[in-house]
């Protein structure tokens, strides 16, 4: 009879010790969901922080036809420049730099372009 009874107590706790390791590994599986979700979410947060602020600074520039024809962006503040509309498509703001040429040309820095911008102030500019 103690056979027997031993018997189905080791049946019993075989059977709740299966159902704690089932529910430890589903409790370790949650776990890893919920870390994988966190990570997702603190990702998609800076990327709306990044979107956010780049909509706030991009909000400032508006596209012009310079008086040299080129198409660029011009900033709305202070101090007054243009910006590259290359650049600008990848979510960059490169302020391109007077050549100081006759012809007008401004220059971007970070891609290497240039932009008639200005022949009116270059005509017969002396620098």
């Amino acid at each position: 009879m103690n056979a027997k009874i031993d018997e189905e107590a080791r049946a019993k706790i075989h059977a709740a010790m299966d159902q704690i390791t089932q529910l430890q590994d589903g409790l370790f599986h949650t776990q890893q969901q919920l870390l994988a979700l966190q990570q997702t979410n603190e990702a998609l947060r800076k990327e709306l922080a990044a979107t956010s602020a780049w909509e706030d600074r991009a909000c400032e520039y508006k596209l012009v036809q310079a008086p040299g024809r080129a198409v660029v962006y011009q900033y709305s503040g202070e101090p007054r420049h243009y910006a590259c509309p290359t650049c600008y498509e990848s979510r960059k703001i490169s302020p391109l730099q007077d050549m100081k040429q006759p012809n007008g040309d401004f220059w971007c820095a970070a891609c290497n372009k240039n932009f008639p911008v200005d022949p009116v102030r270059g005509r017969g500019y002396r620098g």
